[in-house]
């Protein structure tokens, strides 16, 4: 892949803390094929996860107080790749803004 290559990937999940192997998988392997070597890409899909773990516990608990433990808000990650940097963005619904959740800066061509 060229470094100047732009990439979104967008994937949509219900609060479960289960899925949370699926989000490491993911977010490893975006990094991997973005040219982050294997130690760093494991090291921030962790941080990544950590951060994810929070939103997640925080959301049932929102849900059940509205009657609908079933029908909590998605969590949406979206992994953005760019020239300068790979970033792995989170948002649990609309009416909040997105938080970063992780930002690796590429380094220099060569």
């Amino acid at each position: 892949m060229t470094p100047d290559r732009r990439d979104t990937l967008v994937l949509t999940l219900p609060p479960e803390p289960g899925l949370v192997r699926l989000v490491r998988l993911v977010c490893q392997r975006f990094f991997r094929q973005n040219g982050v070597r294997a130690l760093e890409s494991r090291r921030q899909a962790r941080r990544v996860v950590e951060r994810c773990r929070a939103v997640w516990r925080s959301a049932p608990a929102e849900g059940a107080e509205r009657g609908r433990s079933a029908g909590a808000s998605p969590f949406v990650l979206t992994l953005v790749s760019r020239a300068g940097f790979l970033e792995a963005i989170g948002r649990r619904d609309a009416r909040r803004g997105p938080s970063r959740l992780v930002r690796i800066e590429r380094s220099g061509p060569g």
